[in-house]
């Protein structure tokens, strides 16, 4: 709503009244200074899993998930917004699946809009946007987000993933640069609770594995590469 506030115009009288102007008061934060962001993110067009849980190298490939962060300043306000996904050298129906438009809420200042990523045997990363065109309550909404699609699975050429047992997922590099430090992280599944567990750190080629405790059920059936240093 847009209030008013009276501004005494100096020197001005008419028939010996003071005359008096209306001009607009300056907006607050819940009248229209709400901002709208989205995230500019990268993920790889695959990603490495195991077909089963019988022990041994694990080469399958799916399509992955981006998942790309949409924020509000003002994380006391529940919002829903629409956004479109915009073409650029990455095409929907090519290189990502659609719809290309959709509804996202956020809740505590933050939101996520999740992108499913196809297998296009794409050689070099692929762009494209995010945009926001409407959201409720209203609000500055220019943010664009640009996501980059990678090609392949994030796991390293020269790596391997293997099923050690139910609980065990190990991963094995034979050519990473001398002297970088990585480790393996894989989720460790009960139901309720599903922690990310990181494995040895490796200096150089070598294996980091991780291992659940008998609280879980099982490893994961994928992992990920993360280089420390």
């Amino acid at each position: 709503m847009l209030t008013l506030r009276r501004v005494l115009t100096a020197g001005l009288t008419i028939g010996g009244l003071v005359a008096f102007s209306l001009v607009p008061a300056t907006p607050s934060l819940a009248a229209g200074g709400l901002v709208y962001t989205v995230a500019s993110t990268s993920a790889n067009e695959e990603f490495l899993y195991c077909a089963s849980y019988t022990p041994g190298p694990c080469t399958s490939e799916g399509h992955n998930q981006m998942y790309v962060d949409l924020g509000l300043n003002n994380s006391n306000v529940n919002a829903t917004v629409d956004y479109e996904l915009v073409n650029g050298t990455a095409q929907v129906g090519v290189n990502f699946y659609g719809p290309s438009t959709g509804e996202e809420t956020i809740s505590g200042g933050i939101g996520l809009i999740d992108v499913p990523l196809m297998i296009s045997g794409q050689t070099t990363p692929l762009t494209f946007m995010i945009k926001l065109t409407s959201a409720s309550p209203s609000g500055n909404i220019s943010s664009v987000g640009t996501e980059t699609i990678l090609p392949g699975n994030e796991i390293p050429s020269d790596c391997s993933m293997n099923l050690v047992s139910t609980e065990s997922l190990a991963l094995t590099c034979g050519n990473r640069p001398a002297g970088q430090q990585w480790n393996f992280q894989a989720m460790c599944i009960h139901g309720f609770y599903d922690p990310t567990i990181t494995g040895n750190t490796v200096t150089g080629d070598g294996t980091s594995t991780v291992t659940c405790s008998s609280f879980f059920y099982h490893v994961w059936d994928t992992g990920n590469f993360n280089v420390v240093s």
